[in-house]
């Protein structure tokens, strides 16, 4: 029982790190491309979209998944989705930029919601 605390706390620590980073870098390569600040809080708006989307569906659907392969999908699939914002720099048009920086934001949203919604049923 020890051992689920501790990976639930570290889980918890790279969902909040993993939550934040991404406002910061997103912000300065938006302003970089000078990309209007309405259109950057509109794409990193995305996330609270896709978030509440899947904690309803992962709630709903959470007594049929195993607890660890369901941890080390969501961490899998947070890292990706971290990764596919960054690739999104690579683009040079700044409306297919914001169009796949939006994509990017509503799956980790939905990561996100999923994970904190294990966690945080598997705490009470």
């Amino acid at each position: 029982m020890e051992y689920l605390f501790y990976f639930l706390c570290v889980i918890l620590l790279l969902n909040y790190c993993y939550f934040i980073v991404p406002y910061y870098s997103f912000t300065l390569i938006g302003i970089t491309r000078k990309i209007s600040k309405s259109n950057i809080g509109i794409v990193l708006s995305f996330q609270a979209i896709g978030g509440s989307l899947s904690t309803i569906l992962s709630g709903k659907f959470m007594n049929q998944f195993d607890r660890i392969k369901f941890c080390t999908f969501s961490i899998i699939n947070m890292a990706i989705s971290n990764s596919v914002l960054g690739l999104c720099d690579i683009i040079s048009d700044n409306t297919l930029f914001i169009v796949a920086s939006s994509i990017s934001r509503v799956y980790s949203g939905m990561i996100y919601g999923m994970i904190k919604t294990f966690v945080f049923s598997q705490i009470l």
